[in-house]
């Protein structure tokens, strides 16, 4: 008996030593956390679809923001020498992951608040999106998607026309880096077209407001305009969809009349001539 009640008196003596060990696990255990959540993300950048989509020349530009709208990384790369894959380190948050391929003739100035058409300048080929990031964890990645971000306006005359000026009306010239939404803003692209078709690419807009003018080159005489508006309206063509469709405008100067297409649909009507 007294063997064990002098074993009985031992044993809680071991437990000061076991209560320390348990306490000083938790604060390892809690100081280790803490670093965790300090430590950056570690972001995956994968251009594989908009790679499929690129020509060699052409430029990728990713803008990464926070939920404030504000920059917080931006890269630039040439589609010939682009990693298929990259990396960069990100502080722990929620961000829009906005990437773009710029194709053709590279109109636009880009900063880290917006991508700028040049005055009077058609849009280039634009293909990519604006997609949430979640850069809470550790790890997080953005596959950005080759979606359509211009439309083309495509303008089929009856017969065909020498020197004659077409003006498209406009209603933005600028998308936000962070989003690619449409910066209001008018503007207009101007060109003289001959032959049976001309074609106009649009950067994205705010919304459906377009015009278009027809002029007679040699003396500036006004032959025509249109209002496509109410008609895009009716039909609910969006400007603010994740892919732009393309515009078919058939115009017939002799007999007044114009046919507006949009994806399996079309509606007729008459244009206002001077």
């Amino acid at each position: 008996m007294e063997k064990g009640t002098h074993q009985n008196d031992r044993g809680p003596r071991r437990h000061p030593s076991l209560l320390f060990t348990i306490i000083a696990f938790a604060l390892i255990s809690c100081s280790v956390k803490e670093m965790r959540e300090s430590c950056p993300c570690r972001v995956g950048l994968d251009y594989s679809l908009l790679l499929q989509q690129a020509s060699p020349g052409e430029m990728i530009i990713t803008t990464i923001s926070d939920a404030g709208g504000k920059m917080r990384w931006q890269g630039e790369f040439l589609a010939d020498t682009c990693p298929v894959r990259s990396g960069i380190l990100l502080a722990k948050g929620q961000y829009t992951a906005s990437s773009l391929l710029f194709g053709g003739d590279r109109n636009w100035s880009v900063d880290e608040n917006e991508i700028k058409l040049r005055e009077g300048a058609e849009a280039d080929s634009l293909f990519g999106e604006a997609a949430p990031l979640d850069a809470r964890g550790e790890e997080a990645e953005s596959v950005p998607a080759a979606l359509k971000q211009f439309a083309t306006l495509f303008i089929r005359f009856g017969s065909p026309v020498s020197g004659l000026e077409v003006e498209v009306g406009l209603n933005s010239s600028s998308i936000a880096s962070r989003d690619l939404s449409a910066a209001p803003g008018p503007m207009a692209i101007r060109r003289t077209v001959s032959g049976e078709m001309a074609s106009f690419r649009l950067p994205r807009q705010c919304d459906t407001d377009i015009s278009v003018a027809f002029n007679d080159k040699a003396d500036g005489r006004p032959l025509a305009a249109l209002d496509l508006s109410p008609l895009l309206q009716k039909r609910g063509y969006d400007f603010k969809a994740p892919e732009l469709s393309d515009i078919f405008l058939d115009v017939d100067f002799e007999a007044r009349k114009a046919t507006i297409e949009v994806e399996g649909w079309k509606e007729s009507f008459i244009i206002v001539t001077f």
